[in-house]
């Protein structure tokens, strides 16, 4: 193991990512290390040995969910100046058209609106493709999707999915309606 990680709220954005990548990495290294040996999947009994690793990134994971590194300022190290995001830490917002007026007098609601709209079109679109894929899996395999190896050809549009039903979330929380997503 390396040396110790510097306590949460010393760490920039940047670090907090790096850390959570690794943690993910060695998860995810447990897991195929397990699938090597065995020829399956572990359980969740069989992943205890690295239930620390689990607590960690979970933990990790809220902490930034909790930052918003549109509000960031230079002068920490590996900290930039951005401009505010409407839905931090997703790589699911929609880019604000280049002749959007930016925010002059303009509560944010109208692009958060419009953000909603354009997420929940492209969320309903991939839900369509998913599921289609689910279907045509089904028929080919005579059984449903049950694991990763299953999904691998579609695994980036199930993570923009999961992605986009969170930012979607976070846009509602901020505009104060409801979260049925």
């Amino acid at each position: 193991a390396a040396s110790p990680s510097p306590p949460l709220g010393d760490a920039s954005y940047q670090d907090l990512l790096s850390r959570k990548r690794d943690l993910k990495t060695q998860l995810k290294a447990y897991d195929l290390d397990f699938m090597r040996l065995h020829g399956r999947m572990p359980c969740k009994s069989e992943k205890e040995p690295i239930r620390h690793l689990y607590e960690a990134y979970n933990a990790l994971k809220s902490h930034i969910a909790r930052c918003d590194p549109g509000v960031r300022t230079a002068g920490g190290e590996g900290a930039r100046v951005r401009a505010p995001r409407s839905a931090s830490l997703s790589p699911v917002e929609p880019a604000a058209p280049a002749n959007a007026e930016a925010g002059a007098g303009n509560d944010g609601r109208g692009r958060t609106e419009g953000d909603l709209a354009a997420l929940r079109q492209e969320k309903a679109e991939l839900h369509h493709h998913l599921r289609a894929y689910e279907r045509d899996f089904s028929r080919e395999h005579r059984r449903q999707v049950s694991s990763f190896n299953d999904i691998r050809p579609v695994a980036g549009q199930y993570r923009r999915y999961k992605d986009i039903k969170r930012a979607i979330a976070q846009l509602q929380r901020r505009a104060g309606a409801p979260a049925a997503t």
